[in-house]
């Protein structure tokens, strides 16, 4: 009850932004824009950014390629805007706010919105390449802080042995633990597109993962007829294909959800120490119960979480985890946390 009254107010608070935002933020688009020649305003999404310029759907789907006033910043994958066409490609001119973004940091520690408006992260992992449980987690953290419901999905099962899959079951099993769903998924299941078609429908979402993991394979599954652009990278030897621009498209049974190119790593330099151990869902329980108030959960003694480590309540290497994310944090940000 009080998740829909907050969620309520929210709504309520965004709708009162939105007008003034627009009437801040929509100025003239500049010396070499003839306002006479611009359409007037109307809303539209934010489907692909191509850097020099975005594409952005109307209302009635159809796709219209637009510039961007330069107040506005970076423009991501689900955005919401307010532009206006021109007798050659449109202009954003207004952005509105934004529910949710997913972020991360690059190698330079710059901030990144990765997308914008989602409910639904589906971080995909395979046997092939190799999962990293470390970028996987990066992406648990960074959902838990954006208030994104994480899925996790393990592709390509058809190809992992019974032995083999026995212990991914219990590897998957520690993050059932902590309360996230997961999903053994394959493109040669013929199951999977009802399957993935469940999990995506009526949601906003985004899929992400390691470059060759399948996201756009399996995307195919549910989106039939979809020209999904992929591009070529070598895995283990293998051709593989992989996203090479994040893209937003439409579910047959609603929603939408947007593939996005794969990465190596998944930074989280933006964040703060104490976001850090809220990011681990399984801590909570303990937080507030050490010995010490600015216990750092590392090496202190009197610690609740790492003796819920040492009783098996919580993950070792989940732990493990969160003191080298806390170490990486203070070399990323040049200094003690706070």
């Amino acid at each position: 009850m009080s998740r829909r009254k907050l969620t309520e107010r929210q709504s309520a608070l965004i709708k009162q932004r939105q007008q003034s935002r627009i009437q801040r933020r929509s100025r003239p688009a500049g010396k070499d824009t003839d306002e006479s020649l611009l359409g007037p305003e109307q809303n539209g999404v934010v489907v692909a950014n191509h850097g020099a310029n975005l594409q952005v759907e109307r209302d009635d789907h159809s796709v219209a390629t637009c510039t961007v006033r330069q107040n506005l910043g970076d423009l991501v994958c689900g955005d919401r805007v307010l532009w206006r066409a021109g007798p050659d490609s449109g202009v954003v001119v207004a952005l509105y706010p934004r529910d949710t973004e997913l972020v991360r940091t690059d190698v330079r520690g710059t901030v990144q919105i990765v997308a914008a408006n989602i409910d639904r992260i589906f971080v995909v992992i395979a046997p092939v390449p190799e999962v990293s449980t470390n970028l996987l987690d990066n992406y648990l953290v960074a959902a838990e802080l954006s208030r994104i419901t994480p899925v996790i999905l393990v592709n390509k099962s058809d190809v992992i042995g019974t032995d083999v899959r026995e212990s991914w079951q219990s590897a998957m099993d520690v993050y059932r633990r902590c309360g996230y769903a997961v999903h053994f998924v394959s493109t040669r299941d013929p199951n999977s597109a009802d399957q993935l078609s469940q999990l995506f429908s009526g949601h906003r979402a985004i899929v992400v993962g390691h470059s060759g993991v399948g996201k756009s394979s399996l995307l195919r599954r549910v989106l039939p007829g979809q020209e999904i652009a992929v591009g070529e990278v070598s895995v283990a030897g293998l051709g593989k294909h992989t996203t090479t621009v994040a893209r937003l498209y439409h579910l047959p049974g609603g929603g939408h959800i947007i593939d996005s190119p794969g990465v190596r790593e998944f930074r989280l330099g933006y964040i703060t120490e104490d976001q850090a151990v809220h990011g681990f869902v399984e801590f909570r329980p303990w937080l507030g119960q050490c010995k010490f108030r600015d216990c750092r959960h590392t090496v202190e003694p009197g610690c609740a979480i790492r003796t819920a480590v040492a009783n098996g309540s919580i993950d070792e290497r989940r732990h493990r985890h969160y003191v080298a994310l806390l170490e990486g944090l203070k070399q990323q940000q040049g200094g003690p946390l706070t």
